[in-house]
């Protein structure tokens, strides 16, 4: 396609998104969530971030992710398949570990398809690392939970000791 990548735009996923997101939604995965899953997400959920890609207007890309504590636990990302390869997914990351580092978290974590080797080596060029695996997460088939753990500037760490 030759896309340049500053040609997408990160923002905030609306409820008028959601769409164009379902479409993306069930075109990538085989066990989709629901559009009532979504609407719950944004409406209800105070420890939801979901961030959704535009490329000439059109939703192209999303990601969610919890925060929880001092954890940032990525929930989904889903690229359409026509934009695939494209570096979206680095963007998606690259926004979460900004949100992280905004929030003062400790470390992002997911759950990935142990067969899905394009996402791993993505997650791998980003830091994660494989931390253990939760067996038939997919029904089908287990998830690796992969970490990334987060550079703590020494001046933004709280002394403990009493």
């Amino acid at each position: 396609m030759g896309i340049n990548v500053k040609e997408f735009v990160i923002d905030r996923v609306k409820e008028r998104d959601l769409p164009q997101l379902m479409v993306i939604e069930n075109s990538v995965f085989v066990s989709p969530w629901s559009i009532f899953t979504f609407l719950e997400e944004l409406r209800h959920n105070r420890l939801a971030h979901y961030y959704c890609v535009r490329f000439q207007g059109q939703l192209v890309a999303y990601g969610g992710a919890w925060v929880v504590l001092d954890e940032i636990h990525i929930t989904t990302i889903a690229i359409h398949p026509c934009y695939q390869g494209q570096g979206i997914g680095s963007l998606l990351l690259k926004k979460f570990f900004e949100l992280a580092r905004e929030l003062k978290a400790k470390e992002i974590t997911l759950e990935v398809r142990e067969t899905n080797m394009p996402a791993r080596h993505l997650y791998e060029k980003f830091g994660f690392k494989v931390m253990g695996a939760r067996k038939n997460y997919y029904g089908d088939e287990s998830a690796l939970i992969m970490t990334a753990t987060l550079e703590v500037d020494n001046d933004e760490r709280q002394d403990t000791r009493y």
